[in-house]
């Protein structure tokens, strides 16, 4: 389930002396978790408004406009803007976001929401090589006519959410597939 804070904090742009700060603890470690603010739009609002994730003491800052309202999504009657996707690495279980005043004009710190985010993973294999996509290439060597060379791929969810594969994409005069995928959903 998603988990907010909320705060009330307002300020006008200056030097970022002025911080809100939203600290979420007792998350997974290494899971991924999507963050995302809400605020009330308006013309006196900071187009430049400092969102500063902190991950393990690593900090990743995102540039919001609050002279418009947050899109990205809807939920508990509100919408939301996205500010990026984190990993907590092994150890961590805290997460912590800080909205400035280090801005152009007013900010305005609502909520900030965040919600784990469970991905599928994949991992292809053949010959016990990982296969990276738009990285490895797969070498068939030199087939004589009539003598077909033939390669198995493996795939392998590596996440926690079902991995759905489509029809595989086969290329090329020279190639046949051999044999579709086992099952569809891993």
């Amino acid at each position: 389930l998603p988990a907010a804070a909320e705060g009330a904090f307002h300020a006008a742009g200056g030097t970022g002396t002025a911080v809100a700060q939203w600290t979420f603890a007792g998350l997974t470690e290494g899971a991924t978790y999507q963050v995302a603010a809400t605020w009330f739009a308006y013309s006196n609002r900071a187009t430049n408004a400092p969102y500063t994730v902190i991950v393990d003491g690593a900090s990743t800052t995102v540039l919001v406009n609050q002279k418009l309202a947050p899109n990205d999504l809807s939920d508990e009657g509100a919408f939301w803007e996205k500010l990026g996707s984190f990993t907590l690495p092994a150890g961590t279980t805290e997460l912590a976001v800080q909205l400035s005043n280090n801005a152009n004009a007013y900010v305005i710190a609502d909520a900030v929401r965040i919600q784990q985010v469970y991905l599928p993973t994949i991992e292809m294999t053949t010959g016990g090589a990982t296969v990276t996509d738009d990285q490895s290439t797969v070498d068939f060597g030199t087939a004589l006519v009539d003598a077909p060379v033939t390669k198995m791929f493996t795939v392998t969810n590596r996440g926690v959410l079902p991995l759905t594969l489509g029809l595989p994409i086969v290329t090329g005069e020279q190639f046949a597939l051999g044999s579709g995928f086992g099952q569809s959903t891993l």
